[in-house]
């Protein structure tokens, strides 16, 4: 479970995932390409008598090897860490 005040980042030095201070390696880690650094929010707000409202957050990076583009994110949503 994810709480309130825990960190998660991405180091595009490496290619890999930071959670609370422990490094999460990807299968393109520690390569010579660049990497690019991803994040958004997604708002989905839901009408039909009753208002609800979800927000998820992702953060990751791509890189493009071989022509070929790799994406890798960490989303947050209702506490709940999933790696896509």
């Amino acid at each position: 479970m994810f709480a309130l005040g825990e960190t998660i980042s991405v180091d595009l030095r490496t290619g890999s995932f930071i959670i609370n201070g422990l490094e999460l390696a990807t299968e393109v880690s520690n390569r010579t390409e660049e990497y690019r650094l991803i994040y958004f929010r997604r708002n989905t707000i839901t009408f039909g008598g009753v208002k609800t409202k979800k927000v998820e957050s992702f953060i990751g990076f791509q890189v493009t090897i071989n022509e070929k583009n790799h994406k890798f994110l960490i989303s947050e949503k209702d506490g709940i860490l999933t790696l896509r």
